[in-house]
């Protein structure tokens, strides 16, 4: 199945995958907004970003044992359950941010401190996984290595970041739809090596500076 292959059916209600399948590649029910019903088998192993967003009346969801990477934040789902299944130690965490209503559980060693960072460790990285707060400008604290996919998406009020010389990776989607952000004070620093998929797009960013340790940048990022 194609990137997009059902975005904005609007009167698709409900969907099974096919067992052989196993990416759900990106945006592919974005803005499905009548689908509530989906069946995703055994098998998927990777759930890409913007899959179900803007499913308004979607209310639940079972994730396999199988899936290994959970890139989608269901974005707009109203009264948003996930029922997982999986066993992979970073889809958990993802399960766990998502679920904010319980978002100071710790079940899953997430860690949301007063500044309004959600922080997850995976391995030797410490990872900004969700801005929950409301400035306008912020600074990364320099405990973090990477900043994670989606981290400040859709934030409306960030009009400037500063990004801290520890940070090496700029996940997927990181900045995207953050219209008001025009400044990266500073650039992006010399340790960033990999800038993700629309880390930047549909920012308000116009002009930055990008260090030298670069070596790879994601499509569309800017």
């Amino acid at each position: 199945i194609g990137a997009a292959a059902f975005e904005n059916c609007q009167s698709l209600t409900e969907i099974a995958f096919s067992n052989n399948l196993t990416i759900l590649p990106s945006n592919l029910c974005n803005g499905c907004s009548s689908l509530y019903k989906i069946t995703i088998p055994e098998g998927i192993e990777i759930i890409d970003d913007g899959v179900f967003d803007g499913c308004y009346n979607l209310t639940s969801i079972l994730l396999p044992s199988t899936l290994e990477n959970l890139n989608c934040s269901f974005d707009e789902c109203a009264a948003f359950e996930i029922i997982n299944k999986s066993t992979n130690e970073d889809v958990a965490n993802i399960v766990n941010l998502l679920a904010t209503s319980v978002k100071n559980d710790g079940e899953f060693d997430v860690i949301f401190g007063d500044n309004g960072f959600a922080t997850y460790n995976k391995g030797n990285s410490i990872i900004l996984a969700r801005y929950f707060g409301s400035e306008t400008q912020v600074v990364i604290p320099n405990t973090y290595t990477e900043i994670g996919t989606r981290a400040f998406y859709g934030n409306s009020n960030l009009t400037t970041v500063t990004i801290s010389s520890n940070i090496n990776v700029i996940a997927d989607q990181a900045f995207n739809l953050c219209p008001n952000l025009v400044l990266l004070e500073g650039g992006i620093p010399d340790s960033v090596k990999r800038i993700g998929g629309r880390a930047f797009y549909q920012s308000g960013l116009q002009f930055t500076s990008i260090g030298a340790g670069i070596e790879n940048i994601g499509q569309e990022a800017f």
